[in-house]
């Protein structure tokens, strides 16, 4: 979803007076948690002149969240501040803990899957990883941090197919690429 964001973005700053641009630019910012950027974007969405029923029922969620809400955000962005602070044994337990509460969430997959790595735990990362990309497939992180893992076990054949597969789902991450040499 943040990949489809960017593309979101570019498409509306190309072409202001498309209203699917606006809808589904503000759409992904909602599911992303950015409630109050969201708010922003709409209200230049209104300046504009866009209105109507699908912008009225957006308006509607809009009011209907609060900024901060998403627990899940809040949580996930807790366990990148343990990893950046190095506290990885920390951010470890508390990943797991995260999981009781959002079982199906493929971004806390993915920091486990980093933890385990940085615990040079490549067995179990590689099973963080592969749960990520098997609840959302197109997670680009995810897919390219399997590969980076395979790698490290030296399983290059799954590597490469992890690797590729990221270069699908965006033609110009240069680290996927660099990785296939």
């Amino acid at each position: 979803t943040s990949v489809a964001l960017g593309f979101f973005n570019m498409a509306l700053r190309s072409n202001l007076n498309v209203e699917q641009f606006w809808l589904s630019y503000l759409l992904v910012l909602v599911k992303l948690g950015e409630v109050n950027k969201a708010r922003n974007i709409f209200k230049q969405a209104k300046e504009m002149g866009f209105e109507g029923s699908r912008f009225a029922e957006l308006e509607k969620q809009l009011v209907n969240q609060s900024g901060n809400s998403n627990p899940l955000k809040k949580s996930v962005n807790a366990l990148i501040e343990l990893c950046k602070k190095g506290e990885i044994d920390e951010a470890g337990r508390r990943g797991n803990e995260r999981l009781r509460s959002f079982p199906d969430n493929p971004e806390t997959y993915n920091l486990l899957g980093t933890v385990s790595s940085l615990l040079t735990d490549h067995y179990s990362s590689t099973t963080h990883f592969k749960r990520a990309v098997a609840l959302k497939p197109n997670f680009l992180q995810a897919c390219f941090n399997l590969g980076t893992e395979f790698n490290k076990l030296e399983r290059y054949e799954e590597a490469i197919a992890c690797f590729s597969k990221a270069i699908t789902l965006n033609p110009f991450f240069c680290e996927a690429h660099n990785n296939l040499g």
